[in-house]
């Protein structure tokens, strides 16, 4: 049978491929070109059947594939953005299915990847649930997130104008208070957004049978970098893998 497509999500990801395409394949986000595809790249060379959840143009898993002689599927609930990455990648595998009930047996892969994913799924607890099952034990899962410091509800720039000098400052709105929304994150580009709390996220990876190896908190880069002196985390990363054990 195949996985039911969440047809809401799926058309607001079709409307917003174009921007996504042009910009993270353009090099517009130096969090992708300098931090987010080095890291995969790196830390899949020893793996051999990987999942990209949440795919997009495909950048993580051609960057992947390329980079060791592993067996990349790249997945999206959006077929715009599946069209981009085989456009990208003739050879690459890219499959359509919603996030939280992937059309794989368990324990069939030993890595997964999901950027820039979570925060963006309704149900947290149905897309670790279902990575967690088709990962075999040991399996590594890379999560990497807009760090929830970074955006939840009510953060942005502020002014503060101490002693007449213009001092911008990063202030963080309802952290505590988890959220669902629509995020604005260009002009006219509006998707959905899920804030919740850094612990629910580890929680709920250890809840899943997950074994967390190492958070990773990389700054903000670019003009925001220079605005705020770098000291603003941008992304979250969790490293984990799968236990060979049941979690109780």
């Amino acid at each position: 049978m195949e996985p039911k497509m969440n047809s809401k999500q799926e058309n607001i990801w079709d409307l917003n491929s174009k921007w996504w395409f042009e910009n993270v394949e353009n090099g517009n986000f130096p969090e992708y070109s300098e931090i987010i595809v080095p890291l995969s790249s790196k830390l899949f060379l020893e793996r051999e059947r990987i999942l990209d959840v949440g795919t997009g143009s495909g950048i993580l898993a051609r960057n992947i594939a390329n980079n060791s002689p592993t067996h990349v599927i790249g997945l999206d609930l959006s077929l715009e953005q599946l069209l981009n990455a085989v456009a990208q990648d003739r050879d690459g595998i890219y499959i359509q299915s919603d996030s939280c009930k992937l059309p794989f047996g368990s324990n069939t892969f030993d890595g997964v990847v999901a950027s820039m994913v979570l925060e963006h799924v309704e149900s947290l607890q149905d897309a670790v649930s279902e990575i967690s099952r088709v990962l075999q034990p040991n399996g590594l899962f890379l999560t990497i997130l807009n760090h929830p410091i970074f955006q939840c509800p009510g953060s942005g720039l502020v002014e503060d104008y101490e002693v007449g000098i213009n001092n911008p400052q990063w202030g963080v709105g309802d952290y505590l208070t988890e959220s669902s929304g629509i995020e604005e994150i260009s002009e006219g580009i509006r998707i959905p957004f899920e804030h919740r709390t850094i612990s629910t996220y580890i929680n709920t990876f250890v809840q899943h049978g997950f074994r967390i190896k190492r958070v990773l908190e990389p700054k903000i880069m670019g003009r925001e970098s220079d605005i705020l002196g770098g000291n603003i985390p941008r992304l979250l990363v969790i490293i984990s893998e799968m236990t060979a054990f049941e979690i109780i």
